[in-house]
């Protein structure tokens, strides 16, 4: 696709755009091509000054990851994904704190660290006092609910079936 886009003059710059089609490039299992794509993003978004979207897209990319055939790809997107907490923590970006710390617990609990995807979200979730019925606050609420629930209750692959 962005091939075709720079034979023919076009080049898309913005970072937010490239991470949509990263999605939808994952979303149809080309995910050699997500990481290209997530790549130029966080490239052009690092070159055009466009800051304020990276910790979205790190988080993107850690998404991404565990579906390429990688063999660190786990270790790749935990790393993402602190790298976007960092990012997020330090332009005051709540939001994508949130969004970011979610992916990080979801990635745990697949691991089986239930307890640590709960210390991870919980204290993000506690900071808002708005917006509980937006699509994130949602997620984290119900995740944190099966988290609580599922404490102390081992399971044969440490994996919340809700979650995975």
């Amino acid at each position: 696709v962005l091939d075709t886009c720079d034979q023919a003059g076009w080049k898309p710059s913005y970072p937010e755009h490239l991470g949509v089609l990263a999605e939808g490039l994952a979303g149809l299992r080309r995910s050699a091509e997500a990481v290209v794509t997530i790549d130029l993003a966080l490239a052009e978004a690092d070159h055009g000054g466009e800051r304020w979207y990276v910790a979205e897209l790190l988080r993107i990319k850690g998404e991404i990851l565990p579906h390429d055939a990688g063999c660190n790809s786990i270790s790749a997107a935990e790393g993402c994904f602190r790298e976007a907490l960092r990012q997020a923590r330090k332009q005051g970006a709540l939001a994508w704190e949130l969004r970011t710390s979610i992916s990080l617990a979801r990635l745990k609990v697949r691991q089986g660290w239930r307890d640590d995807a709960r210390q991870i979200l919980e204290p993000v979730y506690q900071r808002f006092t708005e917006g509980f019925e937006t699509a994130d606050l949602c997620s984290a609420r119900t995740m944190l609910e099966a988290l609580k629930e599922c404490r102390g209750v081992e399971s044969p692959t440490g994996i919340i079936p809700f979650l995975d």
